[in-house]
């Protein structure tokens, strides 16, 4: 366990606590992904002050910052203590989502439609859907609910901070209340059909072009007689 400058630190047993937690928690979240390989730094990198801690696939390190915009850990006589015990939880746990996401041998988030972007992606809305699901089993959250937000435009800034012990209710009924409002029936044709917009009165071009039509027949007719 090294900082960037190749000094030498120790963590404080308080850290690697929380260390053996959220390893026992992702073990128990994604059991099939292996995290043995997963190594820690912590240091004041190049890039940091807008997230929390950053997960390099290409050598399976989880490197936690020492800056003062997310204050997680302290450096005090050569020992790292954390500052923010459940924060720096829901954050290691988060960059073990992301081990998952790179290593995991089996993908069960395949069919899965989301986005492009690193948070937003159909492999980490199942990955928030797990983790969320293991602290509230209760939830109503599932992958596709976040796919679906995703895909909404709506929800994409949420699950970049993703946490597991952060609760996913207000998300979610955000999500099925939009969903709710978005199951209408066409203006035109009386199909049931879901609008990507609450302004949304037709569910095809085809339906919108043929209602214009004939109102300006009902028009035509109005003024003739």
């Amino acid at each position: 366990m090294r900082t960037i400058e190749k000094n030498i630190v120790t963590f404080s047993n308080e850290l690697l606590d929380i260390l053996q937690e959220a390893y026992d928690v992702s073990i128990e979240i994604w059991g099939d992904c292996t995290f043995d390989e997963v190594k820690f730094m912590v240091g004041n990198y190049s890039g940091y002050g807008s997230y929390w801690a950053r997960y390099r696939a290409e050598h399976q390190v989880i490197e936690i910052p020492l800056n003062e915009s997310h204050k997680l850990l302290k450096l005090k006589n050569g020992i790292i203590y954390p500052i923010n015990k459940v924060a720096l939880l829901g954050t290691v746990i988060h960059e073990y989502g992301h081990h998952v996401q790179r290593h995991h041998k089996i993908k069960p988030w395949d069919d899965l439609k989301g986005k492009d972007s690193t948070h937003s992606t159909g492999s980490w809305c199942w990955i928030c859907s797990t983790g969320w699901k293991y602290y509230f089993p209760e939830s109503k959250v599932t992958p596709e609910l976040l796919a679906w937000g995703v895909r909404q435009g709506k929800i994409t800034k949420e699950l970049s901070h993703f946490a597991p012990n952060s609760n996913p209710e207000i998300l979610i009924n955000k999500v099925i209340k939009l969903k709710k409002a978005q199951n209408k029936l066409c203006n035109m044709c009386g199909k049931l059909f879901m609008a990507k917009k609450s302004n949304t009165l037709f569910c095809s071009s085809n339906c919108r072009v043929k209602n214009h039509r004939e109102k300006k027949l009902i028009n035509i007719a109005l003024k003739t007689f």
